[in-house]
């Protein structure tokens, strides 16, 4: 199981999003239940980076449950969300409106993950601001006033 997470990983640091959703997808239909979550994580990552945002939503609002307080999980997730917003951001299939209406439904779903990390998952990094200020995957956020107030509550 750890060969399929691995290989998963190693193909979307590679950009090779596609490919890495067979990998993520053999994890989560043979791993412990623990290993289905971190897989459908990762390939909702794959699918948000590669413009499926409606199916990367899906797949976190699936397994937000079994989240509970864990840090990791819920970071993860807001973070695959502020990927989601990106992806909504430039989906020429949706009408401007509904482009709109899509990413504040993200973002805002993003930061209430953020806020649930914050209080719940107790981060353990003590210079987590400036990391989340700095970490590409939650760029999407950064102009939206929610993700600003959260980063000043750190």
């Amino acid at each position: 199981m750890a060969a399929l997470l691995h290989r998963g990983l190693l193909k979307a640091d590679c950009q090779r999003y596609a490919d890495a959703l067979a990998d993520f997808d053999a994890l989560a239909s043979a791993g412990t239940a623990e290993q289905r979550d971190l897989a459908l994580r990762h390939r909702a990552a794959c699918l948000a980076r590669l413009g499926r945002h409606k199916e990367a939503w899906e797949h976190i609002e699936t397994i937000r449950p079994a989240f509970g307080n864990q840090a990791a999980a819920l970071h993860d997730a807001a973070a695959i969300l502020a990927l989601c917003a990106a992806a909504a951001r430039q989906d020429a299939a949706l009408s401007e409106q509904s482009r709109e209406e899509t990413v504040q439904q993200y973002v805002k779903a993003a930061v209430v993950l953020l806020e649930q990390w914050r209080t719940e998952g107790k981060p353990r990094e003590p210079n987590m601001k400036k990391t989340l200020g700095d970490d590409p995957r939650f760029q999407a956020l950064r102009d939206h006033e929610a993700f600003r107030l959260f980063l000043e509550r750190l």
